[in-house]
Parts: structure tokens; C-alpha cells; sequence
């Protein structure tokens, strides 16, 4: 048995011990689920196409009471928090600058709808920090200069010698001006057609079940068959090449639907509002 004059050096000395053990247990719990805060975040640039020359790309930093964090980044549809792409990062270190790019592609590797979205940066146990927004679009005009069209005759239908049909649109420009990708895929066809279509270049493009036929380049296109490209990418330049001399410089466009070809001017009209 203790003596009375022991216990109360023995109760001191247990109580040393609980609370040593409880700041050691507290210890643990903060580097595990220490504060997390976002302090720095944007996203540029600000307009995009899906699988471009440019892609939306998020840079963030925080800080943390703990030591490296599980850090999550989704992009949302702002509106409905419907999640396109979910990325999670299991050590990710406090005040490292980090960067987080997107392509524009969904979950399952489709095309993203145009629209709004957003990058959310997240931590387990801790509330989402907004990482900033920016417009997606799925198409890009071809033409990203001044231009025009050549009217009835330029149009998707219109007579032709021989009792063929004109089968995409003409976009007037100066020779010379650039000529950019709608749409990113592979490049099916390049080459040179004396009797019609000049330089020409065809893309297939990628998540879509289209191709994008341009012809009348002032030169080879600068991509060779099998090649890459991105939305917005430059494949050449306007000019007058195959038929198409006597006529103002221009781009002949065709979107191709498997066999058959689809009226171009809709589509180009909707791209012009934002190209």
C-alpha cells in the first residue's frame, strides 16, 4: 500500500502522463486535418476551345496548420455543380504554386458542352475554395480575321458547270490570311487538286463524327496527313489555288457527316458571334 504522503506524487505524475498522451494525440490530429485556405487562385485564359491551342489552366497555392494535404480540383458547371472533371492530388505541399490545365474533355472523354464552368479546389474535412471561371466553346471560326462571303454563288447548293452542286460555303478574305482548325483531330487528307480544289487539307475531328474540308490554301498546308491538330490551330493560308482563280480570294469549307456533305453557313454564322 502507498503511503498518504506518496499519493499525492502519484496523482501528479498520472496526470502528467493523460495530458502528455492527449497533446500528443492532438498533435497527430492537426497534421492530419490541420486548416487549409486557398490564398491564391485564377484561371487563364478567360476563353477557350475544347482541345486548343490554349486550355483553361488553374494556379492555386495554400496554407495548412498541417504538413502536406490530400488536395482535390474539379470543374463544375457553375450552376447545376455538375462535376466534367475531377483531378486529386495526395501530397500536395503548403505555398507550392500549382498548376491544373483542362482540355475541354468530359469525364468519359467526350466534348464538354459550350457553356460556363468553374474550377473548385477542395481539402478533405474543409469547404470548397472557388478557383475561377472561364468560357468553353467547341468550335472556332476559320477565319480569324476580316471577311466576308461571295454571295448566292458562295453558297452550300449553288450550280455549278456540269450539273454539279457547290457542297460547302466560301469565306472571302485577303490572300494570305490565316486559316485556323474549327475543330482538333487528325489530319485524313492533304494534298493538291489541279482541276478543283487546289491545296487542300481534311480533318477528322475528334469527338465528333465529322470532317472538316478546306481547299483554294495559298500553299501546302502546314500539317501532314496523320498529323495532330488543335481547335484553332493555323493550317494555311487563303488563296486561289485549283478553280478558283478569277475569283476574290477565299476559303472553301465543307463539313462532311459520313457520305454526305452538311450546309456550312449555320455553323460558321454561330462561330462568328464569338471567334
Amino acid at each position: 500500500m502507498c503511503s498518504s504522503s506518496a499519493r499525492p506524487a502519484l496523482l501528479l505524475l498520472g496526470a502528467l502522463l493523460v495530458t502528455g498522451a492527449t497533446l500528443a494525440g492532438g498533435s497527430s490530429a492537426a497534421s492530419k486535418g490541420g486548416g487549409f485556405d486557398v490564398y491564391r487562385s485564377s484561371v487563364e485564359p478567360s476563353e477557350v476551345f475544347f482541345k486548343g491551342k490554349e486550355e483553361p489552366t488553374l494556379r492555386y497555392a495554400f496554407h495548412s496548420s498541417g504538413e502536406p494535404r490530400q488536395v482535390t480540383v474539379r470543374v463544375v458547371d457553375p450552376k447545376s455543380s455538375q462535376v466534367y472533371a475531377r483531378w486529386t492530388r495526395d501530397q500536395a505541399q503548403p505555398g507550392e504554386l500549382y498548376k491544373r490545365p483542362w482540355s475541354g474533355a468530359d469525364r468519359g472523354g467526350g466534348s464538354a458542352p459550350d457553356g460556363r464552368y468553374a474550377f473548385r479546389i477542395s481539402s478533405p474535412g474543409h469547404r470548397d475554395y472557388p478557383g475561377g471561371t472561364f468560357r468553353l466553346h467547341n468550335y472556332k471560326h476559320p477565319v480569324p480575321a476580316p471577311h466576308g462571303d461571295r454571295g448566292p454563288i458562295g453558297e452550300f447548293g449553288a450550280p455549278r458547270s456540269g450539273g454539279r452542286v457547290h457542297e460547302g460555303f466560301d469565306v472571302t478574305a485577303p490572300c494570305g490570311t490565316g486559316l485556323d482548325a474549327v475543330r482538333g483531330g487528325r489530319v485524313e487528307r492533304r494534298g493538291y487538286d489541279p482541276r478543283l480544289y487546289g491545296h487542300f487539307i481534311e480533318v477528322d475531328a475528334q469527338s465528333a463524327r465529322l470532317d472538316y474540308f478546306y481547299a483554294h490554301l495559298r500553299s501546302p498546308a502546314t500539317a501532314g496527313v496523320g498529323d495532330r491538330v488543335r481547335t484553332g490551330e493555323e493550317l494555311g493560308e487563303i488563296g486561289l489555288t485549283g478553280n478558283a482563280a478569277g475569283t476574290p480570294c477565299h476559303l472553301h469549307i465543307e463539313i462532311r457527316a459520313s457520305s454526305r456533305t452538311v450546309d456550312p453557313k449555320p455553323y460558321l454564322k454561330r462561330w462568328d458571334r464569338y471567334s
